[in-house]
């Protein structure tokens, strides 16, 4: 009876989905005649001009970096390949991903592939300008191939019983448990999921789909090369996972006008967080360089401590005209807040509770939410610290139907020792107010060490086995830690050196300006106009930039490294 239940209900879910491929198509008609001169687009086969967009610049951009950094007539070696997605219609996304793929070109020799969504004329004019002429298009398949899938994925998904089997859940060690899961979190907006959702047989039916397509494009280029900067949801990781099975070194670019780069290598790095910093690179370059160039990574430290810590992507592009009240002193603050001055404070940063869940190869918890409310239910009991739950910038950006408000209200609301931070607050001398911070993977990690607050991560994170966190390895472990907060010690000073170490070693050694990219609006309301403006005038100065960008991407794919080196950064240092 429960199987014609849901069946019935796969059914009408079904039937929901295609009706809204069908909206998504209309949608994406009324994009194309909003941004394409119709009748150039028609005639471009005869005519052979390629200035089909309505906004002039963009067709100006396509036509100098054709001339620019387009191919040259040169004979490529057969069996090997670079390949290169745009799976998200943005340029500041498939503009770097195309500089890099043809960094690589020039240094290999190798053949340029495109992988784009069908239907994607943006990306594929901007590719067809870096001189990557092979479109490969990954689409939704056909009715009845959905429908395939779709048997196909209820099959295999209705053997699973829970959650925990669903993220074990792996065919030839294909994550697909884990994809499904954070692509409902993510997009469904609701990270609470107790039991398998009736969304998770679709889900499944996408990624079995996109799983045999990306299998049939690498299984026959072996140690190629795969540039593709999103690591999570679909179809990135299952990209990103076929590609290393076929051991294709994959390079991963984070930032937009400033990038590093992480390379992965074997199938093994495929949940790590592509800012992931390993120890081994860390203690190499940390015990080579801090002690004699300490005033230069204090200085960046404090610099960025001042501008940036606590502020997300969005927050560092567009700045808060706000005006926040400035407290300084724990007094103030306590008064503030109406709390116990005798007692010490804690502070809880949240995460944006839909984003980033499963982006570490591992963590004390299914999900963030799970974290946080598995953390507030055990702080409630604990009446001699003072707590301080503080929300994600990025909440209100994403708009998750559970926020940290909602679970502070639910959980801790009348407790007086527990506070949730307010948005128009902005603290100073964080080191003499806070006694120490809790995350699950954030940037706090290596933010509030750097101060001498200690600060407890709960799972792999880009920073962790670092020696700068207190690093729980199990639930029981973490909630004896909460149990007796009181105790644990101010970071020493090699802790705070390494904190602050890592800080310039991620900014400065691994990260560096890319001479065609600007900082942008990365939501897709981006203004148009603007972007195109900005973007060629990059470009009309490429040849006063330095050739650091190029010589660094070079340097990495020759020295076989995992994470991209600043050259010239690297060069200014005792």
């Amino acid at each position: 009876m429960m199987t014609l239940k849901k069946v019935w209900a796969l059914f009408f879910l079904f039937i929901f989905e295609e009706i809204k491929i069908l909206r998504n198509r209309i949608i994406y008609l009324k994009v194309f005649y909003s941004e394409v001169k119709i009748l150039k687009f028609l005639l471009k086969g005869i005519t052979r001009k390629n200035d089909i967009f309505k906004i002039e610049n963009q067709n100006k951009y396509l036509k100098l970096i054709s001339k620019k950094l387009g191919s040259k007539n040169m004979r490529y070696k057969t069996d090997k390949r670079i390949f290169v997605e745009s799976f998200i219609n943005h340029p500041a996304y498939v503009i770097p991903n195309c500089f890099i793929a043809k960094i690589i070109q020039d240094q290999t020799k190798y053949e340029l592939h495109g992988i784009l969504r069908s239907g994607d004329i943006k990306a594929k004019k901007l590719m067809n300008s870096f001189g990557i002429k092979k479109i490969i298009y990954i689409n939704e398949g056909n009715f009845f191939s959905r429908i395939y899938y779709l048997y196909l994925s209820f099959v295999k998904l209705n053997k699973i019983k829970n959650i925990k089997d669903l993220l074990n859940f792996k065919i030839n060690n294909i994550d697909f448990g884990q994809a499904v899961y954070e692509q409902f979190i993510r997009f469904k907006k609701n990270p609470d999921i107790p039991n398998i959702d009736i969304n998770f047989y679709y889900l499944m039916s996408k990624v079995l789909y996109l799983d045999a397509n990306f299998n049939k494009i690498f299984k026959n280029f072996k140690h190629s090369y795969l540039v593709q900067s999103e690591t999570q949801y679909l179809p990135f990781r299952i990209s990103l996972q076929n590609a290393l099975k076929f051991n294709i070194k994959v390079f991963s670019k984070r930032g937009i006008s400033k990038n590093g780069i992480r390379v992965y290598k074997k199938f093994k790095e495929r949940n790590e967080n592509r800012n992931k910093i390993s120890r081994d690179l860390f203690d190499k370059y940390y015990f080579k360089y801090m002690s004699k160039n300490k005033n230069k990574v204090n200085k960046f430290y404090n610099h960025q401590n001042r501008s940036f810590f606590g502020k997300d992507t969005y927050q560092q592009i567009f700045k808060n005209k706000q005006k926040n009240k400035i407290i300084s002193t724990k007094l103030e603050l306590c008064e503030h807040l109406k709390l116990n001055f005798d007692k010490p404070i804690v502070i809880i940063l949240s995460h944006e509770l839909t984003d980033g869940n499963l982006n570490n190869s591992w963590n004390l918890f299914e999900n963030d939410m799970y974290w946080l409310k598995e953390t507030m239910k055990k702080i409630v009991s604990l009446n001699s610290v003072n707590w301080i739950i503080k929300s994600h910038p990025s909440e209100d950006i994403y708009n998750a139907k559970i926020k940290t408000k909602l679970l502070y209200e639910k959980y801790c609301k009348d407790k007086k020792n527990i506070k949730l931070f307010p948005k128009n607050l902005k603290l100073q001398n964080e080191n003499k107010i806070y006694n120490c911070a809790i995350t699950s993977h954030g940037s706090a990690g290596f933010e509030f060490p750097g101060i001498g607050i200690p600060t407890i991560i709960c799972g792999d994170t880009p920073y962790s086995s670092l020696g700068f966190n207190v690093e729980p390895k199990s639930k029981k472990e973490y909630f004896e830690l909460l149990r007796n907060i009181k105790k644990i010690k101010k970071n020493s000073k090699l802790e705070i050196q390494k904190c602050r170490f890592f800080n310039f070693m991620y900014h400065q050694l691994c990260t560096i300006k890319n001479p065609i990219m600007h900082e942008a609006d990365i939501t897709m309301n981006y203004d148009r106009n603007k972007i195109w403006n900005n973007l060629l005038k990059n470009l009309n100065n490429y040849e006063k930039f330095n050739t650091n960008y190029v010589d660094s991407v070079k340097n990495l794919i020759i020295s076989n490294s995992n994470v991209l080196i600043n050259l010239k950064n690297k060069s200014s240092l005792k």
